[in-house]
């Protein structure tokens, strides 16, 4: 499959700004190792204005013909880190599309890209992530099931859990839109996103959402240990104005957001010490 690398510095500015974005009084210098979830900061597309579509995705972003002018959601996640990223560096990343499967869900056709990223210092490997990438065929919005979690569900751990109310506004969300340079209109254009792809309001990103529960998780941890691995799965959109809460259970390692009912994010951690999965 068609692979790319460049070389990306992971600068200071960058971590300061999401900190701003986020309300986070931290301080970030060069040698400060970067938050979980971080880097994404840091992956900006090059296309040029006239070369995106009418949902604000490049052109040329969709892995498979069928998909080129479908809505693009980011599903899920699996992140395992063998160092710390540290501000300052310049580091290699690697970017391959691994995998693309065409498949029927509730909702209609999908189409299912799986790309891996590797970040590396030199010739020590950093940091591998697969990033699931979901193209629906345009319809209705996927909406989520009712919560019917089992004994044997993370979820149900998570939801006796220590937890964190936020509620998403419009200016963090544009805000996290400007600093990844991501230009999908469900996030900034509320006309857009109830007119066209049918949702009741602006929709929070998927990684915004990954990056506070990672955050959250790593926090619940104090200094003890740091997170090593990550794996999420996004269950249904978070709206602005819609409080979410962010819920981790330390003893299972279990993480989830609920919002307005429902599960709409599930996530399993590890830490330095722990057994990988």
């Amino acid at each position: 499959m068609h692979s790319q690398t460049a070389m990306v510095a992971i600068n200071v500015e960058g971590a300061r700004l999401l900190a701003a974005t986020l309300s986070l009084e931290l301080d970030l210098r060069e040698g400060t190792a970067l938050p979980p979830c971080w880097h994404w900061v840091y992956l900006h597309p090059h296309a040029r204005t006239e070369d995106l579509r009418q949902d604000g995705h490049p052109l040329e972003a969709a892995p498979h013909p069928e998909a080129s002018q479908w809505p693009r959601m980011w599903g899920s996640g699996s992140l395992r880190w063998h160092d710390e990223i540290r501000l300052g560096e310049m580091l290699r990343h690697e970017r391959s599309i691994a995998d693309v499967k065409m498949k029927t869900g509730r909702s209609g056709r999908l189409c299912v890209c799986d790309i891996v990223h590797r970040w590396s210092r030199d010739a020590d490997l950093l940091l591998e992530e697969v990033q699931t990438i979901v193209y629906r065929e345009p319809g209705e919005a996927p909406q989520a099931r009712p919560d019917r979690p089992s004994n044997n569900d993370p979820v149900t751990s998570c939801l006796a859990a220590p937890s964190w109310e936020h509620t998403f506004c419009e200016t963090e969300l544009f805000r996290y839109s400007a600093l990844t340079f991501n230009a999908h209109r469900i996030h900034y254009d509320a006309d857009y996103a109830r007119d066209v792809e049918g949702h009741p309001g602006l929709v929070v990103h998927g990684p915004l959402l990954a990056t506070l529960t990672a955050g959250f998780a790593q926090a619940s941890t104090g200094d003890l240990s740091r997170l090593s691995q990550f794996e999420y799965r996004i269950m249904a959109p978070v709206f602005c104005r819609q409080e979410a809460r962010f819920l981790f259970d330390a003893s299972s390692g279990a993480a989830c957001v609920v919002s307005n009912g429902r599960t709409t994010l599930t996530a399993q951690c590890r830490f330095t010490g722990e057994r990988p999965a």
